[in-house]
């Protein structure tokens, strides 16, 4: 995906503005699309046309590609992240209610599904009518952010854009709506011009649009594997035109002349065949491809697919019953690897996210300084079956080598290590003796 770059806020103008949503909607809005087809399930080969419509046209579409994100999400956000602070539990007590009121954790999985098919994903930060914090999920075919031409590459604006149709007139004109690091600017493009609508302020200090990616080459999940899926598609349905054909086959008859149609509907409809030549013989007239041939291509494609997107087929028999967490963890290492760079970059859009939190929260302490974004962490726990009495063991033997949040941060079950540390000192408290001063002074007397 192109990153488009201006030298600075004088050269965003409404007319830089209408050409690069132009631009955009020619160049990027094509690939989305077809990406989102795939996904769904309506890849290429449902496009298929036979010359001769009489021939069966099986379009069999696999969908490895849904396959892929709903499995690469599943493993990433099956389980929410855990927002956590080791210094600012303030900052955690105001940001929470927001998120909260936001539904983060499903808010998340919408992004980053939008991240696994396209390589990107957005979303919108704005106040409501009671200024109440409030962020949205837009689809990647209706934003696109501009940057400056600096090695920092920062976010100058961005552009969210929709046709709007006049049902009366029949008119379709697109409205624009630019965010730069204070105000939100509304444009209206017509066949006749462009008119500036409204211009408002806001108070996020930055552009209230953000970004995620999925990698540094903005790919999704299953973008290199596309050319395999057609291949695999087509090999599938052309196996289903095959068996159609063998269903509705020619016979070749040798050794018998028919005289008429009538002498042919009667062996069919009696199901005797009577040769007058002892060399007659009855077949079918079909393919002579094996198809184990077939077979052993699909597998090699499955193979592929595989091997490149990272992503295991769950349903083999290597992942049986009975494997051990160090098992599970050894056949899902070429997943994890992509989980891994795209948990990075998921990190990144959520810093940006509490930077943004931050800057209006600020707005309403006196010092302006209370809260730091980068006092915010968050951990990502795989959503992945494991075995409690291995994590158990494992446990008991590290105790006094390693700390006790250490130890409960490689815990499963362990949802907020912070929490739970302040569980385990009140349970300690809790079982201490009361020390009786009483019956202690009573038992030094005597």
């Amino acid at each position: 995906m192109e990153k488009y770059k201006l030298s600075g806020m004088e050269a965003i103008t409404p007319e830089s503005i209408k050409a690069l949503i132009a631009k955009y909607r020619a160049e990027e809005i094509p690939r989305l699309e077809r990406l989102k087809r795939y996904y769904d399930g309506n890849s290429d080969i449902k496009k298929r046309t036979m010359s001769d419509t009489s021939k069966p046209n099986n379009r069999i579409d696999t969908n490895f590609s849904g396959y892929i994100t709903d499995t690469v999400n599943g493993y990433f956000l099956g389980k929410p992240v855990n927002y956590q602070t080791s210094n600012n539990d303030k900052l955690m007590d105001a940001i929470q209610p927001v998120l909260d009121r936001n539904h983060e954790e499903t808010h998340n999985q919408r992004v980053a599904k939008d991240v696994s098919i396209t390589g990107v994903g957005y979303e919108l930060l704005y106040m409501n009518e009671a200024s109440k914090i409030c962020f949205r999920h837009v689809s990647p075919t209706d934003v696109f952010l501009i940057y400056d031409t600096t090695i920092e590459e920062n976010i100058l604006a961005a552009v969210r854009f929709l046709y709007t149709t006049n049902y009366v007139t029949n008119k379709t004109d697109t409205v624009a709506y630019l965010y730069t690091s204070s105000e939100i600017v509304t444009y209206l493009f017509t066949t006749t011009g462009i008119q500036e609508k409204e211009r408002s302020e806001h108070p996020f200090k930055a552009v209230p649009v953000n970004q995620f990616i999925n990698n540094s080459d903005m790919v999704g999940d299953f973008e290199k594997i596309i050319d395999l899926e057609d291949a695999y598609n087509l090999a599938v349905s052309n196996t289903a035109n095959d068996l159609d054909y063998f269903s509705d086959s020619y016979m070749i008859i040798k050794g018998l002349e028919l005289e008429s149609e009538e002498e042919l509907l009667d062996m069919k409809q009696n199901r005797v065949i009577q040769f007058e030549d002892k060399d007659g013989e009855v077949s079918w007239l079909t393919k002579s491809e094996s198809d184990m041939n077939i077979e052993n291509y699909k597998n090699r494609l499955e193979e592929k697919i595989v091997q490149i997107s990272g992503v295991p087929d769950l349903n083999s028999e290597a992942f049986g019953s009975n494997l051990s967490g160090i098992a599970i963890r050894m056949k899902m290492f070429n997943l994890e690897q992509r989980v891994a760079i795209k948990e990075n970059y998921f990190s990144e859009g959520l810093e940006r996210r509490i930077q943004l939190f931050t800057h209006v929260l600020n707005l309403k302490t006196s010092t302006n300084s209370e809260y730091l974004f980068t006092d915010i962490t968050f951990v990502f726990t795989r959503n992945i079956p494991v075995n409690l009495i291995e994590e158990a063991q494992w446990a008991v033997q590290v105790r006094g080598i390693l700390s006790d949040e250490t130890i409960l941060s490689n815990l499963s079950c362990v949802e907020d290590v912070a929490e739970e540390l302040k569980k385990l000192a009140q349970q300690q408290a809790d079982s201490l003796p009361l020390y009786d001063f009483e019956t202690q002074a009573e038992t030094i007397e005597e």
